[in-house]
């Protein structure tokens, strides 16, 4: 009698370890399987950032005609508000 329940924990036990077993294997399998994904997937390669764009210093000339643009885009404004009270 006492070796049948040797035999039951036995096999219990042999049982456990090899579903343990598995389980790690199964997980194993699942991590490479993802890891392989993310090391060959066109969206998680590796790119280069690409440095901005430096800015154009702007000219002088470019500025003075921007104040004249100014000056005209104020002057009609004035006149129009003018207009508006007459």
């Amino acid at each position: 009698m006492a070796w049948e329940i040797v035999a039951i924990w036995a096999i219990c036990i042999g049982t456990l370890l090899w579903f343990r077993h598995d389980e790690r294997r199964i997980r194993s399998e699942r991590l490479d399987r993802h890891a392989r994904y993310f090391a060959s997937a066109p969206a998680y390669r590796h790119q280069v950032a690409v440095p901005a764009a430096a800015r154009v210093p702007t000219p002088p000339q470019a500025k003075a005609h921007q104040r004249y643009l100014d000056l005209l885009e104020r002057t009609r404004r004035q006149k129009n508000s003018t207009e508006a009270r007459l």
